[in-house]
């Protein structure tokens, strides 16, 4: 099995999950750091899906990252897909 291509589109949808979870970190007045110590997710990889330099994460990383700031899935995928 090969790797697989990142399009365009792919980079485009990992920033704007970059974004979402930005502001939902934000939202929550918390740091990366802080974050990354309470969800057991690496600063690293949080500042990575930050700034949308993950184009395929890993679906537990990020539901560990959101059920830390107790927002949803749901509500994540919809902020990602009517992003512009």
């Amino acid at each position: 099995m090969g790797r697989r291509k990142v399009s365009e589109a792919d980079w485009s949808r990992a920033e704007r999950l970059g974004r979402a979870l930005q502001a939902l970190r934000k939202g929550h007045s918390t740091t990366q750091a802080h974050l990354a110590s309470e969800s057991g997710v690496s600063v690293d990889t949080i500042r990575k899906l930050e700034r949308g330099g993950i184009a395929y994460p890993a679906l537990f990383i990020v539901s560990a990252v959101v059920d830390e700031l107790e927002g949803s899935l749901d509500e994540l995928v919809d902020a990602v897909e009517e992003a512009p």
